[in-house]
């Protein structure tokens, strides 16, 4: 016998799933005196900008 085991109702009733976009994690570009200022970064320790 299959392990897989199905009953009617799953099969015949649409099931509607919404598929919930997972956030994604944003990596840290700019330092915080570049992100306050909106200027681009050059990510150096510490930073010439």
């Amino acid at each position: 016998m299959s392990e897989h085991t199905y009953s009617s109702a799953s099969i015949s009733s649409p099931v509607s799933i919404k598929e919930v976009p997972q956030s994604r994690l944003q990596q840290q570009y700019s330092c915080v005196a570049c992100k306050k200022r909106k200027v681009r970064c050059d990510r150096q320790m510490p930073c010439l900008r």
